[in-house]
């Protein structure tokens, strides 16, 4: 029983610590691809959420590619981690947050373009794809 709670606490803690990561490193990528691109911006943090402010329009190319780069980039850096990890817990978590991403990513454009309402972008509905696609992926085969 011991054990079994040390696992939780270290599941839960690697849970926030990736958490608070992902978002960081998801808002740290559009701002680094907004002013790359040229554009003035602040990003903006909670424990909650973030957002990068734009002080100028964005051309419909830089839309889309600042909108993809936050999810993506972070999904990737959870792929790796997901892969390349020998820590059963670090692996469960991060296999948990890369699809997020990359589901997020997708959203994100859509909402940035009009075609997807703010309720819609939130963490609800795409946590529940990742979480059908973690529990496919985490499925143990047949034999």
């Amino acid at each position: 029983m011991r054990q079994k709670l040390w696992n939780l606490a270290d599941v839960l803690f690697t849970f926030l610590f990736y958490y608070v990561a992902g978002l960081t490193i998801h808002e740290w990528a559009h701002y680094t691809i907004g002013t790359a691109l040229g554009y003035t911006a602040e990003a903006h943090f909670s424990w909650f959420g973030g957002y990068v402010l734009f002080h100028q329009p964005l051309t419909l190319p830089h839309v889309i590619a600042i909108g993809i780069a936050g999810g993506a980039i972070t999904g990737a850096f959870m792929l790796l981690i997901s892969v390349f990890t020998s820590d059963w817990e670090e692996a469960l978590v991060t296999r948990f947050f890369f699809p997020l991403q990359f589901i997020y990513a997708a959203h994100e454009v859509l909402y940035l373009l009009g075609y997807v309402p703010l309720w819609a972008l939130g963490t609800l509905p795409v946590l529940w794809v990742a979480i059908i696609f973690m529990a496919w992926y985490l499925w143990p085969e047949e034999e």
